[in-house]
C-alpha cells in the first residue's frame, strides 16, 4: 500500500483493495452454486456473479483513484494537512460482511443479515442497535422470503433453526 506523505496508509487504497477481496471471494463462493447443466447463462449463479465483477471493478478503480490521484486537504494559509481516518467504523463497516460470513451456516441469512446490517449502521453512526437489528431481521426475511419462494433457491435458514424445526 502506498503512504502518504505523513506516513498513514492511503485509507481508500484499503478501502478498494477490501472491495477487490469481496468480490473475488464472492467470484469464487459462486462457482459452488449448483446448477442444472441445461443451464448456460441466466441462473442463480448470474446476479452473484455481476455483483462480484461489479465490486472487483469499483474496487479497482478505488485503488487506481487513491494511488494516482490521491485527495489533499489543504488548510487556509495553503499547508497540506492529512485527512483524519475514521478507523472504527472502517473496521466496524469491515466486521459486518466478515460475521455474516461466519454466521450464515449457524444462525441463518436472516439472522446473519440483521448482524450485518447492524454493524454497518453503527459504522455510519447509528446509536440504535436494537432498532438496526429489527431492521436487519425485516430485510433478512423479506429477501429470504423472495429467495425461497418468488425465485425457488433456498437461502440457508441456519442449523439452529434446523433443528428446532425438526424438533
Amino acid at each position: 500500500m502506498e503512504r502518504s506523505v505523513t506516513g498513514r496508509f492511503n485509507a481508500h487504497a484499503l478501502v478498494g483493495l477490501a472491495l477487490v477481496l469481496i468480490g473475488a471471494g464472492l467470484f469464487v463462493n459462486a462457482q459452488d452454486i449448483h446448477v442444472s447443466p441445461a443451464v448456460v447463462l441466466l441462473g442463480p449463479r448470474l446476479f452473484p456473479m455481476i455483483v462480484a465483477i461489479a465490486l472487483v471493478a469499483l474496487g479497482a478503480l478505488t485503488i487506481l483513484t487513491a494511488l494516482v490521484a490521491p485527495r489533499e486537504n489543504t488548510l487556509t494559509d495553503g499547508a497540506h494537512r492529512a485527512p483524519e481516518n475514521d478507523w472504527f467504523s472502517f473496521f466496524t463497516a469491515l466486521s459486518g460482511p466478515v460475521l455474516f460470513l461466519i454466521t450464515v451456516d449457524y444462525l441463518g441469512f436472516a439472522v446473519a443479515t440483521a448482524l450485518l446490517f447492524a454493524a454497518v449502521a453503527r459504522a455510519f453512526g447509528s446509536r440504535r442497535p436494537l432498532l438496526d437489528l429489527g431492521i436487519g431481521i425485516l430485510i433478512g426475511l423479506i429477501i429470504l422470503a423472495v429467495f425461497s419462494y418468488g425465485l425457488g433457491l433456498m437461502l440457508p435458514l441456519g442449523s439452529v433453526f434446523d433443528s428446532l424445526l425438526r424438533g
